[in-house]
């Protein structure tokens, strides 16, 4: 159960304020944003660096970091994967659990699956509900 009372100011905030004071914070760590993905691996295949070339404006517009490569990289060496069994399909299809994995990769991004829907807005905006006119806003 929460103790009643104001409740502290985070670290951020304090430091936002002026007020973060190493005596009383020194426990405090703030979290500084790591920079967009700049630097690919050196040791990525060629396939790899295509699909790394290609997805990437794509993963840094929906928020991924430098300290995000090496699993950016890891969904790049997958996507190549099931491209090339899906080249030559007399190999064999790869387990559902290796598609999965790549689908929540590709999720985590922002690539593939609904959550990549998320963060984009319609061409046009939605027409507002005639029928909500005059209704009280919030009922609980």
């Amino acid at each position: 159960m929460p103790k009643p009372g104001r409740k502290p100011d985070t670290s951020a905030e304090k430091q936002a304020r002026g007020t973060l004071t190493p005596s009383r914070d020194r426990f405090a760590s703030i979290a500084s944003p790591s920079p967009i993905i700049a630097v690919q691996p050196p040791d990525l295949p060629d396939d790899v660096a295509e699909v790394w070339l290609q997805y990437l404006p794509d993963a840094v517009a929906h928020g991924a970091r430098q300290c995000d490569a090496d699993s950016f990289a890891q969904w790049c060496t997958m996507t190549a994967h099931l491209r090339q069994s899906r080249a030559t399909p007399a190999d064999g299809l790869p387990p559902a659990s290796y598609i999965q994995q790549w689908r929540t990769l590709g999720e985590m991004f922002g690539l593939c699956g609904p959550r990549s829907r998320i963060g984009q807005k319609p061409d046009k905006p939605a027409e507002p509900n005639p029928f909500t006119k005059g209704r009280p806003k919030d009922r609980a």
